[in-house]
């Protein structure tokens, strides 16, 4: 194989950067990640900067699509003994930290970055799917361009610039971007890396049946909590996903019932480490940093970085 440089895991950050670094392949056995899941498992904005309008407009163009593109604001709420506010205090800041994290002090990027509405980008043709449909147009770009190869990494050697794949087949690389999580990362590569702790997840895709929430979907997009029950509930068009720290036994979430459960995952970051390299191998995207901050505008960002940290020879 003559492409020497490649991108391992093929999901929203592999797919970024694939698009920007044309000789680069992306490998992946099953590519845009938690995408694939049965129901949006929360909030999924492609929150607005020029640079993330740009990539979408970008996207779009070599799609030969033109979609109308509009930005919105998503407004979030919180929580605690049926009151709703749309900023939280440094108490119900504290209070989240304890519930999701299992510690007391709270980091920035938390709660949304405690802001009470985020400008976002959406297709309005497409409306609450737009993330999902971004991607999935990606996707097809990606693999038109010959750039995917849908497989899995079994092995890496890092000292070696070596990639084994679950075939049995060795690639030699000259450079690497990693966007698979650090958990992973070690079982391939024998690397030790301390501190990193996840903390479990549940999702519930739920009727609306509580006439309360169908009143305030009306004022919120989303609402973090810290009464127990769950800890974000997001509002969609036809249902509403709760997350919850525990797994609910029953049939009902708040009053509505559930239609699908995602649960016990462990997704959640308790600690950040912020991790942009392990050996030449450069790291991307949230689970890759093992930074919960990062997101996808983050994403489009650094990759214009990478790509002067890469060609600057």
């Amino acid at each position: 194989m003559e492409n020497n440089k490649f991108i391992i895991g093929g999901g929203p950050a592999g797919l970024v950067a694939a698009f920007y670094l044309k000789d680069f392949k992306v490998i992946d056995e099953k590519p845009l990640g938690q995408l694939n899941t049965p129901f949006i498992p929360g909030p999924r904005l492609l929150q607005f900067t020029p640079n993330m309008w740009s990539f979408i407009s970008e996207v779009m163009a070599e799609a030969g699509l033109n979609p109308e593109m509009v930005v919105e604001k998503a407004k979030i709420g919180y929580e605690e003994k049926n009151s709703y506010s749309p900023l939280p205090d440094i108490n119900f800041k504290n209070k989240y930290t304890e519930i999701t994290r299992g510690k007391t002090e709270s980091e920035q990027s938390y709660l949304s970055e405690g802001k009470n509405e985020i400008e976002h980008i959406i297709i309005p043709e497409q409306g609450e799917n737009t993330y999902k449909f971004v991607f999935e147009t990606l996707l097809g770009i990606i693999t038109q361009r010959g750039q995917l190869l849908r497989s899995k990494v079994s092995a890496l050697d890092l000292g070696g610039n070596t990639i084994k794949l679950d075939s049995n087949e060795s690639i030699k690389y000259d450079t690497i971007i990693n966007t698979i999580s650090l958990k992973i990362f070690q079982k391939i590569t024998g690397e030790e890396i301390e501190g990193l702790e996840t903390l479990p997840k549940s999702f519930y895709q739920c009727e609306y049946n509580n006439l309360s929430d169908k009143m305030l979907k009306l004022r919120y997009d989303y609402v973090y909590s810290v009464s127990g029950e769950y800890t974000r509930k997001t509002y969609f068009k036809d249902y509403i996903v709760y997350e919850t720290v525990g797994q609910i036994s029953g049939e009902t979430v708040n009053g509505n019932k559930i239609i699908r459960r995602a649960e016990n995952l462990p997704i959640q970051i308790k600690n950040n480490k912020n991790i942009t390299h392990i050996g030449d191998a450069i790291m991307l995207g949230r689970f890759a940093e093992w930074n919960h901050k990062v997101k996808v505008n983050e994403v489009v960002d650094t990759v214009t970085k990478i790509t002067q940290e890469i060609y600057a020879e």
